[in-house]
């Protein structure tokens, strides 16, 4: 029994021994290794969805980017440095790639990436100093360089077993809204009877922003403007002749601000003139007409011829007495 006891104390100590001796053969055997697989994503932080490969995203949107580091292991992962590439160039989907390189491993490195699908063709651009390293439970242990979207970065050591995560934040571009667009392009007015004048057209632009929300009419003759969401018919009658200047002011919503505009092109200058034809008088008669016909003249030469008879007849007589 002593004999039996003592052997299987024996063979315990044995197999205990051999068991000792073998289990540092076995830790020695496992050397770091970060696992791969799907362990690059994206989380949409303006639309607070869960991370995801592929995720979507809008314009503006801002996002962080996760990179899950498990060294699946019993060996510490040495001297891990990441790196990313992330496109800047403007599409509607950006590949995202990382690489990370440690020691204490057999492959000494893994790579992964993510993909986001933009309802648009934007770009991606990393916010500088928001690279951070996590621990597993999402707690940061501290912050990273920019060197991680270039070179790349040392993040120090990985236990065993240990799940680490190298966060950034990105935005996607978010293009500058396009200045808003409020004219005055074109009035034309139609002239009618008794000095009257109508609006037929007037054309104007709204863009970007901007509403069209009536128009004011100026006669140019001191009445009162008129205005309306449609000037197009409005007419006005004129009481003096005259030139006046009709001037058209559109009036817009621009983001939620009252704006106005005119132009040249958005004024006409009507005349009116009094259509009465004007009197005619004839010159006034002269107190006596003086004839210059031929029959006037052969009479004056007449009378003239027989008045010098008679005077030479009279100073002739004269003479005689005389004598």
């Amino acid at each position: 029994m002593k004999a039996l006891n003592k052997a299987l104390v024996t063979g315990v100590a044995f197999i205990g021994l051999s068991f000792a001796a073998l289990s540092p053969a076995v830790f020695a055997d496992s050397p770091a290794d970060i696992a791969g697989g799907n362990i690059y994503q994206i989380k949409n932080l303006t639309q607070n969805v869960n991370y995801a490969n592929p995720a979507s995203a809008n314009a503006c949107d801002e996002l962080e980017y996760s990179i899950q580091l498990h060294n699946t292991a019993y060996v510490a992962a040495t001297n891990v440095t990441v790196s990313v590439n992330l496109p800047n160039t403007s599409s509607v989907k950006n590949v995202s790639t990382f690489n990370a390189t440690y020691g204490g491993g057999v492959a000494n490195s893994v790579s992964g990436s993510t993909e986001l699908d933009l309802s648009s063709a934007q770009t991606v651009s990393y916010v500088p100093g928001s690279a951070e390293l996590l621990d597993v439970n999402g707690n940061k242990i501290s912050s990273l360089s920019d060197n991680l979207m270039t070179s790349g970065d040392n993040i120090g050591s990985i236990n065993g077993s240990g799940v680490e995560y190298v966060n950034f934040e990105a935005k996607v571009g978010c293009p500058t809204p396009a200045a808003p667009v409020y004219t005055c392009n074109a009035l034309t007015v139609t002239a009618g009877d008794n000095k009257t004048i109508t609006v037929s057209g007037l054309n104007t632009t709204a863009q970007n922003g901007a509403t069209f929300t009536n128009a004011t009419i100026n006669w140019g003759d001191n009445s009162t403007p008129t205005t309306a969401s449609n000037v197009v018919g409005q007419s006005h009658t004129y009481t003096s002749d005259g030139t006046y200047t009709i001037t058209a002011t559109a009036n817009f919503n621009v983001n939620g601000q009252n704006q106005t505009a005119t132009s040249a092109t958005c004024e006409q200058q009507v005349s009116f003139t009094s259509t009465t034809p004007p009197t005619v008088t004839p010159p006034a008669a002269p107190t006596q007409l003086v004839n210059t016909g031929p029959g006037s003249t052969i009479g004056i030469f007449a009378a003239v011829v027989a008045i010098s008879t008679v005077a030479y007849r009279f100073v002739i007589g004269r003479r005689l007495s005389r004598q």
